[in-house]
Formats: C-alpha cells, sequence, structure tokens
C-alpha cells in the first residue's frame, strides 16, 4: 500500500473513531429539558469538528476540552481555539480567535462563554467585533448575544 493511500485510510478510521466518541459521549450525557421548556431537538449542542478532544471529571462536574473546536446549536457556528465545555452545567468557554457565525453575523472576540439552557453567547476582550451583513460593525470590550433570537 502506498504512503498516500495509508494516510487516507487512518485519516478516514481516524475520523469515524471521533464521529463514534461523539455518539458515546452524547448517549452517557443526554440533554437536559431546559427551564423555558425546549425540545430535545433545541437542547442539543453538535461538537462538529475537534482536533482532539479529552473528557474529564472536576470538582464532580463532567468536562469536554476540545481543542480547534466547531460547535453547532440554534443555527449557529462557535468556533475557537479551546473550548471547555461543562457538560453538567451545559456551558461553553471558549478563549482564542473565537468565532460566532449565525446567518449573516458574524462576531469575533477572545473570549466567550456561552450559556446553552439561556442561548447567551457572553462575549469579552480586548476587541469583541460584530459584523452584519451589510457590513456594519460593531467594536466593543462586552457583548452579550441572544442566539435564538
Amino acid at each position: 500500500m502506498g504512503f498516500k493511500v495509508q494516510r487516507k485510510v487512518i485519516s478516514r478510521l481516524a475520523a469515524l473513531s471521533f464521529a463514534a466518541l461523539s455518539l458515546v459521549l452524547l448517549a452517557q450525557n443526554p440533554p437536559k429539558k431546559a427551564a423555558g421548556g425546549k425540545d430535545d431537538e433545541e437542547n442539543l449542542v453538535y461538537l462538529l469538528k475537534a482536533t482532539s478532544l479529552q473528557q474529564f471529571e472536576l470538582f464532580g462536574e463532567q468536562h469536554r476540552k476540545a481543542l480547534g473546536a466547531t460547535f453547532l446549536h440554534n443555527g449557529m457556528y462557535l468556533i475557537s481555539d479551546t473550548a471547555d465545555w461543562n457538560v453538567d452545567t451545559r456551558i461553553i468557554l471558549a478563549k482564542g480567535h473565537v468565532k460566532l457565525i449565525q446567518g449573516d453575523t458574524r462576531l469575533t472576540s477572545e473570549v466567550l462563554t456561552y450559556v446553552i439552557d439561556e442561548d447567551l453567547a457572553v462575549f469579552s476582550g480586548v476587541l469583541v467585533q460584530l459584523e452584519n451583513k451589510s457590513k456594519n460593525l460593531l467594536r466593543t470590550q462586552h457583548l452579550d448575544y441572544n442566539t435564538r433570537d
């Protein structure tokens, strides 16, 4: 088998392993019904991509640390260098080159705290920038953004 073929096979096996791990992790921690009574489907947060994923327990709470993470929730993509997803509190702390893309709206910052059950993205950093489809810019150091509305 040539090197290119071996690399493709290994790459596909890694992708399948990651997909299987994602399904196992979801099965271990099914989504909780939010206070607002959202459907289970609306509660789901998908980890679409990560260069690495680590599951651990900290102070009795389950965490998933993802590097090079891309999440999907409420039709918005959350992309960051690192993300710590506290499965029990349903909060994601994203750091490093954070991007939130929803439709024609794009937000960027260095730090984001995403409170899943409240659909609330809390951006902070030296520069938080919101750009809409008309290329209008809003720049600040702190911004709360509702991903549902």
